[in-house]
């Protein structure tokens, strides 16, 4: 699936977006994100689409916009900021695109790297009286490996 949802280090959530996203696989993805909002817990998101290879397609901008606007209250009840990793002008721009169909409801940070969105990440939860520093060492050792930092 173009987009793989990691719960297994919450409060910090990574999501890694590669290859063309179908609409479809934004519904996988939000069925996942209603699962994390039933915990009723503050998290982080940290979406890497670095190696999003195809712009979203009208279908599919309208379909995340769509899904952000459902679940807004939600992200702001439990979600204290999310972090987009990317590495393509062109990928902005499209992010742009859907953030102007949509404005977000959390704090938005575009590192530079995983390491330093993971960092914010942590920090956003610590300001929030959350305290997720053991889960940083676990979600870079399990991630980093997998992907080009």
């Amino acid at each position: 699936m173009p987009i793989e949802v990691a719960e297994a280090h919450a409060p910090l959530i990574y999501v890694r977006v590669h290859g063309t996203v179908r609409d479809s696989d934004v519904a996988e993805a939000a069925a996942v994100f209603d699962r994390i909002f039933l915990r009723g817990e503050k998290f982080t998101s940290l979406a890497d689409i670095r190696d999003l290879t195809g712009i979203p397609g009208a279908a599919e901008r309208k379909a995340i916009a769509d899904w952000m606007r459902r679940i807004e209250p939600e992200m702001k009840r439990h979600c204290v900021g999310a972090g987009n990793l990317m590495k393509s002008s062109v990928v902005r721009g499209a992010m742009t695109a859907i953030y102007w169909l949509f404005e977000p409801p959390v704090p938005q940070h575009y590192p530079a790297t995983l390491e330093d969105g993971i960092d914010w990440c942590v920090q956003r939860l610590a300001a929030a009286g959350v305290d997720a520093a053991p889960n940083r060492a676990s979600l870079l050792a399990d991630v980093a490996p997998k992907i080009a930092i």
